[in-house]
């Protein structure tokens, strides 16, 4: 029995011996797969699983990274127009000055209070002379802060463009330009040196845009007969001032612009041999000749200009001693309401100082602010700060 046994023993691993050389290669293939299916499972599995994990990780940090940029980006475009109004607001005191010295209000006021009364043609005389002058003014004044505020928002970003950081920080910090230098400072001096060429608008140019928006004025008035008895509403006054400013762009905007805020006269005492502040002066000449620049000009000074009619009407003062130290007994154009032009000497007068008031204390309207807040505005310095040099 146990021989009976061995014999079958050995048929049998023969037989598996036999079917072993029959399938070599495919036993070895299977136990070479499955060994190798073992071996991925027990160790580089759980490095595949790490390395997946990491690179997701990867994945998550370069988004964060970039919605970071693109939150720095949004800071820092968003600081530099603030650092743009306050620069220009530092200036306005002084614009101011020089502005209404160019208008001869309180000459006009004397002259009125001069003319006997049994005088009815000189004293109808001296009052259109009168509000002539307050109009230019007023208008002019709106004309002028937008002017100076849309300059400030080109130079700032043509050279805040330039660098990630804001480079208007180094604005004011460095010495003259043929002192020593290096690459910061000497950045510094040349961003100085263009945004000192905005001083020739705020001197000079402030003349020119006044004695344009009188002639504009003028010219208008004796289009529509004004006179100091005439009724104004908020809808009439605001299409006067509105027709003032179109007739004033006619002399500035489509003649002669860049004459009037960035001449070439300027060139030789701003860019002091930094050939970099002549190209970015070319750059900034070139966009205030772009419609783009004609048309958010226009469009911000018709938004001051509607304010100051608001100003006047239920959006304006709920003082009534206010009102009465002009003779009135509330806003004018409140709830509708008219009154002669003769009336709105006094408030018109106040508004034009309130649009070049650096800040809005004493709660006075802020126009630098109002300005910032437009939309068109907004879109004109996205597209010059995503320009290409």
């Amino acid at each position: 029995q146990v021989s009976g046994l061995q014999c079958d023993c050995c048929e049998m691993w023969q037989r598996v011996w036999n079917f072993t050389k029959r399938h070599r290669r495919k036993l070895i293939l299977g136990a070479v797969f499955t060994g190798g299916s073992l071996y991925a499972w027990r160790v580089l599995w759980p490095k595949i699983q790490a390395l997946l994990e990491f690179q997701k990780l990867l994945q998550d940090a370069d988004e964060e990274l970039t919605k970071t940029a693109a939150g720095n980006r949004a800071a820092r475009y968003k600081h530099k127009q603030q650092v743009s109004d306050d620069h220009a607001r530092g200036a306005l005191s002084e614009v101011r000055r020089r502005h209404h010295s160019c208008f001869s209000v309180e000459e006009r006021h004397a002259a009125v209070r001069q003319v006997q009364s049994s005088d009815k043609a000189a004293r109808l005389a001296a009052f259109q002379a009168l509000q002539v002058e307050i109009l230019a003014r007023t208008v002019s004044a709106a004309y002028t802060l937008n002017m100076i505020l849309l300059l400030h928002r080109v130079e700032f970003n043509i050279i805040g463009r330039e660098e990630g950081p804001m480079a208007d920080s180094n604005v004011g910090e460095a010495g003259p330009p043929d002192g020593p230098s290096n690459g910061k400072d000497d950045s510094a001096v040349v961003h100085t040196a263009f945004l000192d060429s905005m001083r020739y608008l705020e001197e000079d140019g402030v003349k020119q845009v006044a004695q344009a928006v009188r002639n504009a004025v003028l010219a208008c008035a004796e289009r529509e007969g004004l006179g100091p008895g005439t009724v104004m509403t908020a809808d009439v006054l605001e299409r006067f001032c509105l027709d003032a400013c179109e007739e004033a762009n006619g002399e500035t905007l489509t003649k002669s612009i860049v004459a009037l805020i960035l001449p070439e006269s300027i060139d030789e005492a701003v860019v002091s041999g930094h050939q970099k502040v002549k190209a970015f002066l070319d750059e900034a000449r070139d966009f205030l000749e772009s419609k783009q620049f004609m048309e958010v000009f226009r469009t911000a000074t018709a938004g001051t200009v509607r304010r100051l009619v608001a100003l006047l009407g239920d959006e304006g003062s709920t003082d009534v001693t206010h009102w009465e130290q002009y003779g009135l007994r509330g806003a004018p154009f409140a709830s509708g309401g008219s009154c002669p032009l003769a009336k709105l000497c006094g408030p018109l007068t106040n508004l034009s100082n309130q649009v070049l008031t650096p800040s809005n204390g004493d709660g006075e309207e802020d126009f630098v602010a109002r300005f910032a807040s437009e939309p068109t505005v907004n879109a004109l310095c996205e597209a010059l700060n995503t320009l290409e040099a």
